[in-house]
């Protein structure tokens, strides 16, 4: 039998080898060595969001995956 297809992208928590800029927030500078999400997108492309909205987007999909747990 073949495995489930997942709802979640690939994603995580990595370590910042360089300075960037959040994606969702340009104003939001990324350090070297600073916590960054990661997300895939595309054919090989990643993302990647500061700590303070990683954060709020990961509390967002927990609560989207709870919402769709018990369907009414």
């Amino acid at each position: 039998m073949p495995a489930h297809k997942s709802l979640l992208v690939k994603s995580g928590w990595k370590t910042a080898s360089r300075k960037r800029k959040c994606y969702h927030d340009p104003k939001h500078s990324i350090a070297k060595g600073e916590d960054v999400l990661e997300v895939a997108v595309g054919m090989g492309g990643v993302q990647g969001y500061c700590r303070t909205c990683g954060q709020t987007m990961v509390a967002n999909a927990i609560s989207r995956l709870q919402q769709m747990q018990s369907p009414n």
